[in-house]
């Protein structure tokens, strides 16, 4: 049994506690057509922590760590270093310490950003506010606020939006010119999507929602919007076996 297979074991009854589905190495819940997401990786010297969100309405074909972070740099002097050839002792120690933390920190940030209009109000915050969270270059929470304001159908405050990513994007020079242009030509289609009609909105937004969890949580539960909700709190919801 490999490392990561000994770490997804013992990392069962924790899920399954919480609610939490698991695809490959990444635990999540789906509310609000929006992805909460954790995922585990193996790496030659030590094993990562990802926490991230993924607006299903934003079309992605794979897992992207944008909106998010790396618990091991949060939490470099509590997260040990586990390798490869880690005791069953220290494997049990390292899912202790990072479940601890998820329960802790990671939890309570995804309710706090539980629903399109509470994930705008936290972009609202001051950079300080939101590092530890979403740790991106700004025109990716840019592109984050203008899509899910046309979403909420919001389109006058998206168009300003559009307005900062535009200006964000000719002020910043570490783009590459191929991502550049990309980034650019985004930024003309979600202007002209501020024109739509809500029905226009709605057909994008519900093919790009189908879409992006179909390539990314395939066997998800489900057709449609889930309106699901985040693990409440530790201690507030019992294992059936417990009750």
């Amino acid at each position: 049994m490999t490392l990561t297979d000994k770490i997804h074991k013992r990392m069962r009854p924790y899920a399954k506690a919480r609610g939490l589905l698991r695809k490959g190495r990444t635990y999540y819940t789906i509310t609000e057509d929006t992805a909460y997401c954790f995922s585990i990786e193996n790496h030659s010297f030590d094993v990562y922590v990802h926490f991230y969100l993924i607006p299903l309405y934003m079309r992605e074909e794979n897992h992207i760590l944008t909106y998010g972070n790396l618990l091991n740099s949060l939490f470099f002097e509590k997260i040990p270093t586990l390798q490869k050839t880690a005791a069953e002792e220290e494997i049990d120690a390292w899912v202790a310490i990072v479940t601890g933390i998820v329960d802790s920190y990671v939890l309570p940030f995804f309710r706090q950003v539980d629903s399109p209009e509470k994930l705008l109000d936290f972009l609202a915050l001051s950079w300080e506010a939101q590092k530890d969270y979403l740790f991106c270059p700004p025109v990716h929470r840019l592109r984050l606020k203008v899509y899910t304001l046309l979403y909420l159908h919001k389109q006058e405050e998206a168009r300003e939006a559009v307005t900062a990513l535009r200006e964000e994007l000719d002020r910043v020079t570490n783009f590459r010119d191929r991502m550049r242009k990309i980034l650019y030509t985004e930024a003309d289609n979600l202007e002209a999507m501020c024109g739509w009609t809500h029905h226009q909105l709605d057909t994008f937004f519900a093919e790009s929602i189908a879409f992006t969890k179909e390539k990314c949580f395939k066997a998800y539960p489900g057709p449609g919007t889930h309106r699901g909700r985040i693990p409440p709190k530790s201690g507030n919801r019992k294992n059936k076996k417990d009750a």
